[in-house]
């Protein structure tokens, strides 16, 4: 990820002796005849409202933005190298938490500016979504399932050959990828070995019921 300045005092810290100025979303820094531009990090408040805007889970963000616990699938995802990302495990292992925390990076690091939250559980209106998709720079397809039904899984189809394509982020999360897997075309799990790290969560306790005992 790229180098951004959360503050002013972060910029002074590194430019002792300059004179900088603050903007919405960069800090100018002058030092004799030279001027620099350095970006901004995005706000909280920023990140929730742009996640909150594509669908990501009010959920989701509160537990990501008040300090998100460095779970397996946690610790896994931010040490991922490509792209792309397919979470594989059982229910409530942080594999839909741990994606939207790196996405919710990534906006911070202004990376990327418009993800996409796609859950195959409560699919969103198939014409809005065929319309639309391609605005977005990054992509969470959330319990991606094998009994999908055919239109929406024609239109996951397409959006992972886009994605991928188009070199878009992209995280896949999936109960059982192995079975999912049967029903993708061989072209299409090609590209996907190839762009996305298979990260396996191996913990099979459900953090949602440690959460409320």
């Amino acid at each position: 990820m790229k180098k951004v300045y959360k503050s002013i005092e972060e910029v002074k810290e590194v430019f002792p002796n300059s004179k900088i100025h603050e903007y919405e979303n960069f800090f100018m820094v002058e030092v004799g005849k030279t001027v620099s531009i350095l970006p901004k990090a995005l706000s909280k408040e920023k990140i929730e409202q742009v996640m909150r805007e594509n669908g990501f889970p009010a959920k989701y963000l509160r537990i990501v933005l008040n300090g998100v616990k460095e779970t397996e699938a946690v610790r896994k995802v931010k040490e991922m190298r490509k792209k792309g990302a397919i979470l594989d495990g059982p229910p409530g292992v942080g594999k839909s938490i741990a994606s939207t925390w790196k996405i919710a990076k990534l906006l911070q690091v202004r990376e990327i500016s418009n993800p996409l939250y796609i859950s195959c559980i409560s699919f969103p209106d198939l014409k809005e979504l065929y319309a639309k998709y391609r605005e977005y720079d990054a992509y969470l397809i959330d319990d991606l399932i094998a009994t999908l039904p055919q239109p929406r899984l024609e239109l996951i189809i397409e959006i992972l050959y886009f994605a991928e394509l188009q070199e878009r982020y992209l995280f896949i999360t999936s109960n059982s990828f192995t079975d999912l897997a049967k029903g993708l075309p061989e072209a299409l799990l090609s590209r996907l070995r190839s762009y996305c790290e298979f990260i396996k969560i191996k913990e099979s306790r459900d953090l949602r019921l440690q959460s409320t005992s």
